[in-house]
Protein backbone atom coordinates (compact mmCIF):
# COMPACT_ATOMS: atom_id res chain seq x y z
CA UNK A 1 0.00 0.00 0.00
CA UNK A 2 1.39 3.38 -0.98
CA UNK A 3 -0.48 6.64 -0.66
CA UNK A 4 -0.40 8.85 -3.75
CA UNK A 5 1.56 12.02 -3.08
CA UNK A 6 -0.36 15.28 -3.20
CA UNK A 7 0.83 17.77 -5.82
CA UNK A 8 -0.42 21.26 -5.00
CA UNK A 9 -0.40 23.74 -7.87
CA UNK A 10 0.49 27.40 -8.06
CA UNK A 11 -0.60 29.34 -11.13
CA UNK A 12 1.37 32.54 -11.73
CA UNK A 13 -0.33 35.02 -14.08
CA UNK A 14 1.25 38.06 -15.70
CA UNK A 15 -1.10 41.05 -15.90
CA UNK A 16 1.55 43.69 -16.56
CA UNK A 17 1.39 46.33 -19.29
CA UNK A 18 2.97 44.28 -22.09
CA UNK A 19 0.06 41.82 -21.78
CA UNK A 20 -2.41 44.59 -22.70
CA UNK A 21 -2.22 43.93 -26.42
CA UNK A 22 -4.38 42.09 -28.91
CA UNK A 23 -4.68 42.68 -32.66
CA UNK A 24 -8.06 40.94 -32.99
CA UNK A 25 -10.68 39.90 -30.43
CA UNK A 26 -8.70 39.27 -27.25
CA UNK A 27 -5.71 40.72 -25.46
CA UNK A 28 -2.88 38.59 -24.13
CA UNK A 29 -4.00 39.44 -20.59
CA UNK A 30 -7.51 38.09 -21.26
CA UNK A 31 -6.15 34.88 -22.77
CA UNK A 32 -3.83 34.45 -19.77
CA UNK A 33 -6.87 34.77 -17.48
CA UNK A 34 -8.81 32.15 -19.42
CA UNK A 35 -5.87 29.74 -19.42
CA UNK A 36 -5.43 30.23 -15.66
CA UNK A 37 -9.11 29.40 -15.07
CA UNK A 38 -8.92 26.22 -17.17
CA UNK A 39 -5.78 25.09 -15.36
CA UNK A 40 -7.13 25.88 -11.89
CA UNK A 41 -10.36 23.94 -12.31
CA UNK A 42 -8.46 21.03 -13.89
CA UNK A 43 -6.20 20.80 -10.83
CA UNK A 44 -9.19 20.98 -8.49
CA UNK A 45 -10.91 18.20 -10.45
CA UNK A 46 -7.82 16.03 -9.87
CA UNK A 47 -8.30 16.58 -6.13
CA UNK A 48 -5.24 18.75 -5.47
CA UNK A 49 -4.88 22.13 -3.81
CA UNK A 50 -4.52 25.11 -6.12
CA UNK A 51 -3.54 28.72 -5.52
CA UNK A 52 -2.27 31.62 -7.55
CA UNK A 53 -0.10 34.69 -7.89
CA UNK A 54 -1.18 37.65 -10.03
CA UNK A 55 1.55 40.17 -10.77
CA UNK A 56 0.75 43.53 -12.29
CA UNK A 57 2.16 47.04 -12.59
CA UNK A 58 0.23 48.22 -9.53
CA UNK A 59 0.88 45.28 -7.22
CA UNK A 60 0.89 41.54 -6.61
CA UNK A 61 -1.90 39.32 -5.30
CA UNK A 62 -1.35 35.97 -3.60
CA UNK A 63 -4.02 33.32 -3.15
CA UNK A 64 -2.76 30.45 -1.00
CA UNK A 65 -3.39 26.94 -2.32
CA UNK A 66 -6.58 25.30 -1.10
CA UNK A 67 -8.77 22.47 -2.26
CA UNK A 68 -11.74 24.78 -2.64
CA UNK A 69 -13.78 26.13 -5.57
CA UNK A 70 -14.33 29.45 -3.76
CA UNK A 71 -10.57 29.86 -3.50
CA UNK A 72 -10.29 29.58 -7.29
CA UNK A 73 -13.03 32.16 -7.74
CA UNK A 74 -11.12 34.55 -5.45
CA UNK A 75 -8.03 34.00 -7.58
CA UNK A 76 -9.93 34.68 -10.80
CA UNK A 77 -11.51 37.78 -9.28
CA UNK A 78 -8.02 39.15 -8.54
CA UNK A 79 -7.06 38.56 -12.19
CA UNK A 80 -10.16 40.44 -13.38
CA UNK A 81 -9.35 43.41 -11.14
CA UNK A 82 -5.75 43.58 -12.36
CA UNK A 83 -6.92 43.17 -15.94
CA UNK A 84 -9.17 46.22 -15.62
CA UNK A 85 -6.29 48.25 -14.16
CA UNK A 86 -4.32 47.78 -17.39
CA UNK A 87 -6.46 50.42 -19.10
CA UNK A 88 -4.96 53.19 -16.96
CA UNK A 89 -1.89 51.74 -15.21
CA UNK A 90 1.62 53.05 -15.89
CA UNK A 91 4.43 50.58 -16.61
CA UNK A 92 6.78 50.16 -13.65
CA UNK A 93 10.47 49.30 -13.43
CA UNK A 94 9.85 45.71 -14.36
CA UNK A 95 12.94 43.82 -13.16
CA UNK A 96 12.93 44.94 -9.49
CA UNK A 97 9.20 44.30 -9.19
CA UNK A 98 9.57 40.87 -10.80
CA UNK A 99 12.41 40.03 -8.41
CA UNK A 100 10.03 40.73 -5.52
CA UNK A 101 7.37 38.52 -7.12
CA UNK A 102 9.75 35.56 -7.29
CA UNK A 103 10.85 36.14 -3.71
CA UNK A 104 7.18 35.82 -2.67
CA UNK A 105 6.77 32.68 -4.77
CA UNK A 106 9.84 31.08 -3.14
CA UNK A 107 8.32 31.76 0.27
CA UNK A 108 5.04 30.22 -0.83
CA UNK A 109 6.16 26.96 -2.41
CA UNK A 110 8.16 24.29 -0.60
CA UNK A 111 8.74 21.30 -2.88
CA UNK A 112 6.75 18.96 -5.11
CA UNK A 113 4.55 21.79 -6.40
CA UNK A 114 3.31 22.14 -9.94
CA UNK A 115 4.05 25.75 -10.94
CA UNK A 116 2.47 27.12 -14.12
CA UNK A 117 3.74 30.54 -15.18
CA UNK A 118 1.58 32.31 -17.78
CA UNK A 119 3.18 35.33 -19.43
CA UNK A 120 4.33 36.74 -22.75
CA UNK A 121 7.94 36.41 -21.50
CA UNK A 122 8.57 39.67 -23.26
CA UNK A 123 11.05 41.53 -21.10
CA UNK A 124 12.79 38.89 -19.09
CA UNK A 125 16.27 39.48 -17.73
CA UNK A 126 18.84 36.66 -17.14
CA UNK A 127 18.09 36.96 -13.40
CA UNK A 128 14.48 36.00 -14.13
CA UNK A 129 15.71 32.86 -15.92
CA UNK A 130 17.75 32.02 -12.82
CA UNK A 131 14.69 32.53 -10.60
CA UNK A 132 12.59 30.21 -12.78
CA UNK A 133 15.40 27.62 -12.85
CA UNK A 134 15.68 27.80 -9.05
CA UNK A 135 11.98 27.01 -8.66
CA UNK A 136 12.43 23.96 -10.88
CA UNK A 137 14.97 22.34 -8.54
CA UNK A 138 12.31 20.82 -6.29
CA UNK A 139 9.14 21.54 -8.26
CA UNK A 140 7.65 20.86 -11.68
CA UNK A 141 7.61 24.15 -13.60
CA UNK A 142 5.71 24.72 -16.86
CA UNK A 143 5.82 27.94 -18.87
CA UNK A 144 2.96 29.12 -21.07
CA UNK A 145 3.95 31.89 -23.49
CA UNK A 146 0.96 33.92 -24.63
CA UNK A 147 1.47 35.80 -27.89
CA UNK A 148 -0.50 37.72 -30.47
CA UNK A 149 -0.12 36.73 -34.15
CA UNK A 150 0.89 40.31 -35.03
CA UNK A 151 3.94 39.93 -32.79
CA UNK A 152 5.10 37.21 -35.18
CA UNK A 153 3.58 38.14 -38.55
CA UNK A 154 3.08 41.73 -39.59
CA UNK A 155 0.46 42.55 -42.27
CA UNK A 156 1.38 43.43 -45.84
CA UNK A 157 1.31 47.15 -45.08
CA UNK A 158 3.38 49.78 -43.32
CA UNK A 159 1.90 50.10 -39.83
CA UNK A 160 2.73 52.57 -37.07
CA UNK A 161 2.67 50.90 -33.65
CA UNK A 162 2.70 53.09 -30.56
CA UNK A 163 2.36 53.17 -26.80
CA UNK A 164 2.42 56.02 -24.29
CA UNK A 165 6.14 56.60 -24.79
CA UNK A 166 7.14 55.90 -28.38
CA UNK A 167 6.11 55.08 -31.92
CA UNK A 168 7.69 52.60 -34.28
CA UNK A 169 7.12 51.75 -37.94
CA UNK A 170 6.43 48.14 -38.91
CA UNK A 171 7.45 48.03 -42.59
CA UNK A 172 5.29 45.16 -43.80
CA UNK A 173 4.98 46.10 -47.46
CA UNK A 174 8.13 44.22 -48.36
CA UNK A 175 8.21 40.42 -48.01
CA UNK A 176 11.83 40.55 -46.90
CA UNK A 177 10.84 42.62 -43.87
CA UNK A 178 7.93 40.33 -43.05
CA UNK A 179 10.17 37.26 -43.27
CA UNK A 180 12.80 38.90 -41.07
CA UNK A 181 10.15 39.83 -38.51
CA UNK A 182 8.79 36.26 -38.44
CA UNK A 183 12.23 34.67 -38.22
CA UNK A 184 13.23 37.02 -35.42
CA UNK A 185 10.21 36.02 -33.35
CA UNK A 186 10.76 32.31 -33.98
CA UNK A 187 14.50 32.36 -33.27
CA UNK A 188 13.92 34.27 -30.04
CA UNK A 189 11.36 31.70 -28.92
CA UNK A 190 13.59 28.78 -29.94
CA UNK A 191 16.46 30.24 -27.91
CA UNK A 192 14.22 30.73 -24.88
CA UNK A 193 12.85 27.20 -25.22
CA UNK A 194 16.36 25.74 -25.55
CA UNK A 195 17.48 27.65 -22.47
CA UNK A 196 14.58 26.28 -20.45
CA UNK A 197 15.21 22.77 -21.74
CA UNK A 198 18.54 22.82 -19.89
CA UNK A 199 16.52 22.88 -16.68
CA UNK A 200 13.91 20.40 -17.98
CA UNK A 201 11.26 23.12 -18.03
CA UNK A 202 8.72 22.69 -20.84
CA UNK A 203 7.50 25.79 -22.71
CA UNK A 204 4.38 25.94 -24.84
CA UNK A 205 2.72 28.74 -26.77
CA UNK A 206 -0.87 29.97 -26.78
CA UNK A 207 -2.03 32.58 -29.28
CA UNK A 208 -4.77 35.16 -28.75
CA UNK A 209 -6.88 34.11 -31.74
CA UNK A 210 -7.39 30.33 -31.74
CA UNK A 211 -9.73 28.67 -29.24
CA UNK A 212 -7.67 27.92 -26.13
CA UNK A 213 -9.07 24.45 -25.48
CA UNK A 214 -8.35 23.50 -29.09
CA UNK A 215 -4.76 24.72 -28.72
CA UNK A 216 -4.27 22.79 -25.48
CA UNK A 217 -5.61 19.62 -27.07
CA UNK A 218 -3.12 19.96 -29.93
CA UNK A 219 -0.25 20.64 -27.49
CA UNK A 220 -1.08 17.53 -25.45
CA UNK A 221 -1.19 15.41 -28.58
CA UNK A 222 2.27 16.45 -29.78
CA UNK A 223 5.09 13.94 -29.30
CA UNK A 224 7.59 15.05 -26.68
CA UNK A 225 10.94 16.14 -28.06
Amino acid sequence: FSEEKEKPALIVVDQSKSMFFGSQNRTKSAVAAELAALAAFRVLKEGDRVGGVVFADEGTDIIYPKRDRKNILRFLDKIVVRNKELQHSDPVDFEPSLYEVFAKIRNLVTHDFLILIISDFHRYHPQTIKDIAYLSRHNDVILAKVFDPMEREIPEANIVASDERRQSLLPGKHKKNRDRFYEGFESEFDAFQAQMKKYRIPVFRIDTVTDIEKQLKEILQRPRK
